[in-house]
């Protein structure tokens, strides 16, 4: 035997590679089988997705029914599924007095829209509306509101305002003042007013120690004196200046009321 044979004959064999044919009929079928299951669900989409009616709940004080459905007048036969819910909260939230608004779908064929309105807590300026979380919510309010205290600032200064009041009423309330009015200027300088128009002139520094001051000092003084009083002017280190009405003056308009803090 040659040695180019025996070299062939000690070489291993290839193992032969056997094809299996493709399953062609289970992929035909599993093919078959999401089409028709994709045209189903599409068919089953199409006839749920049917024109809803929207229902308004929460509306009646502030805000009413007839004005959300306005506000939602381009949803009006909207499809069920094909909604966008975002969007339709978004327009009902965009309404003055709407604080917050809930969208839900309602089979077969309803979105139900409920409103929780806003709670003015304070007028701003001449025509607009604080909430109790010191948001200026309305700018030009059509309800006048007089029972409500009176805020005012520069533009963007809501928030602050309004914090300085809560501070300003849980300072003086159980001292039997209400406050009718609370401005802060331009240049920072505060001003405070109570129910029997008695004027607090606070100053630009030191405001919650000045508060504190006539909490704890000048309230007292100035219910002694009762409608004597015009103003007291809180801007001194250690003391105030009680200013009296015109009749009650007992010299130069001004007393001062000097004395440890």
């Amino acid at each position: 035997m040659s040695l180019r044979r025996k070299n062939r004959a000690n070489r291993p064999r290839r193992e032969e590679v056997r094809r299996r044919p493709l399953p062609w009929r289970g992929i035909v079928s599993a093919v078959i089988g999401v089409t028709a299951f994709g045209l189903l669900l599409g068919g089953l989409a199409r006839l749920l997705d049917r024109p809803v009616a929207i229902e308004v709940a929460g509306a009646g004080q502030r805000v009413s029914t007839l004005e959300v459905r306005a506000a939602l007048r381009e949803f009006e036969g909207a499809g069920f599924l094909s909604a966008d819910l975002d969007v339709v909260r978004a327009a009902v939230e965009a309404l003055p007095w709407v604080d917050r608004a809930r969208v839900q779908r309602a089979f077969p064929a309803r979105l139900k829209v409920t409103i929780t309105e806003q709670v003015a807590a304070a007028r701003w300026g001449e025509r607009g509306l604080l909430n109790t979380r010191g948001e200026l919510f309305v700018e030009h309010s059509r309800f006048p509101l007089p029972e409500l205290p009176l805020l005012d600032g520069p533009e963007g200064s809501e928030w602050r305002v309004a914090q300085r009041y809560l501070e300003v009423h849980g300072l003086v309330t159980p001292l039997g003042f209400s406050v009718s009015a609370l401005r802060m200027n331009a240049r920072g300088a505060w001003d405070l007013a109570f129910a029997n128009g008695l004027l607090v002139h606070l100053g630009r520094r030191a405001i919650g120690e000045r508060l504190r001051r006539f909490a704890g000092v000048a309230a007292r003084r100035v219910q002694e004196l009762e409608a004597r009083v015009a103003y007291v002017d809180m801007r001194y280190s250690n003391g105030f200046v009680i200013g009296w009405k015109s009749g009650y003056a007992p010299g130069d308009n001004r007393q001062a009321m000097q004395g440890p803090i």
